[in-house]
């Protein structure tokens, strides 16, 4: 009668282990989308400079080019804690956060640090085009869906050019997130009662 109380447990962490999934739905994100300023960018220096500080992104912000599972529409409002973001390598103070849809709620990113990613900043002069290139890192910090695993790394790569002296300033900005997936704490726990309860029974039949 021991023995089968001991079945019991083990099949009952099994079946558990196999179903846990179902109740753990959440995924880790990966994929990312662009992000467009309707109104187009300035630079706080007017020109690209070595002394620009800052760049704004004017006008209501949008997403495009969706890819991976984000589940992103495209077209729809991209809210950043503010519009005017540093050129300058860096950490990010105060945080700069972004929130977009998702199916079923909201994701909202957080990046705390700034770093450029092609050389730096290259001033537009009247032979040659200007450019920045920076990238802010940071976290998916919340999904109100539920859909998706947080804590993992995200990214904004930005791009801007000026081709002449008081021209127009174009940036691109895209926001990308690649996070391994994480093994699921639901699924450990009842895995881990599930080998706890075979181990007790082969110990028992060794003694039997």
């Amino acid at each position: 009668m021991r023995k089968f109380g001991v079945t019991l447990v083990g099949a009952a962490g099994l079946v558990a282990a196999l179903f846990a999934g179902d109740a753990y739905a959440a995924v880790a994100p990966n994929g990312g989308f662009g992000i467009n300023a309707t109104g187009g960018s300035t630079v706080n220096t007017g020109n690209i400079t070595a002394a620009t500080a800052t760049k704004t992104l004017v006008g209501p912000l949008t997403t495009s080019g969706l890819f991976g599972n984000l589940a992103v529409p495209n077209g729809s409002a991209a809210t950043f804690s503010t519009n005017t973001l540093q050129t300058t390598p860096g950490a990010v103070a105060p945080a700069l956060t972004v929130s977009v849809p998702t199916a079923g709620g909201t994701l909202t990113f957080r990046f705390t640090s700034a770093a450029f990613f092609d050389g730096a900043i290259t001033p537009t002069t009247a032979a040659s085009p200007g450019s920045i290139a920076i990238a802010f890192s940071g976290t998916l910090l919340t999904d109100t869906s539920g859909n998706f695993i947080t804590g993992g790394a995200a990214s904004i790569s930005e791009t801007c050019t000026q081709v002449a002296l008081g021209g127009a300033v174009t940036c691109s900005e895209s926001l990308n997130t690649v996070t391994a997936a994480a093994p699921e704490p639901a699924s450990l726990a009842v895995l881990g009662s599930a080998l706890i309860g075979f181990g007790v029974i082969r110990r028992r039949r060794r003694s039997a």
